[in-house]
């Protein structure tokens, strides 16, 4: 199965040495959002839908070290962003050595059903609305939101129905 085959891969240079995307504790502004590296979307892949880039490219923060094996994935989910080069970001760690984000990561994937199924290499929420491409994260932010509510009042409306007819059939 999907699960005994699962594995993860090593990644150079995706992790900004020294920490993850926090708050100021003055302003409550998102801070150390070191940009690393960008992403290429997928032609027909609906997280770009969302984010709507200006280009198939977007400039992303970067914590990880792992990443999902594409050979893997389960047959469900489809890689919908991969990392690529930007020769105009040179981040440097805190110790003053060059990254050199190893391209063609995965760096994103989504359910093949429709279903709001993600996952991200990068951390939207460390992006304020009035970053570049800050907008673009809190849609994406929303949307998640909205759709975690839908799936919860969707449940309780079979949980609903369920009771309706055990009563019919049991009363």
């Amino acid at each position: 199965s999907w699960h005994e085959r699962n594995s993860l891969l090593d990644v150079k240079d995706h992790n900004y040495n020294g920490g993850m995307v926090r708050l100021d504790a003055t302003g409550g502004r998102a801070v150390y959002n070191g940009q690393i590296h960008d992403v290429e979307f997928e032609r027909h892949s609906w997280i770009k839908g969302i984010l709507t880039p200006k280009s198939r490219y977007m400039t992303v923060n970067s914590v990880h070290w792992k990443a999902v094996d594409p050979a893997i994935a389960p047959p469900n989910l489809k890689v919908s962003a991969w990392s690529i080069e930007n020769d105009s970001i040179s981040q440097h760690t805190r110790q003053g050595s060059l990254m050199e984000p190893q391209k063609d990561t995965v760096e994103a994937f989504e359910s093949i059903s429709g279903a709001p199924i993600a996952g991200l290499q990068w951390h939207p929420e460390g992006y304020n609305y009035d970053d570049e491409d800050g907008a673009a994260y809190a849609r994406f932010l929303t949307y998640m939101a909205k759709a975690g509510n839908a799936y919860f009042a969707k449940r309780k409306v079979v949980e609903e129905f369920r009771m309706k007819i055990r009563k019919n059939i049991v009363g």
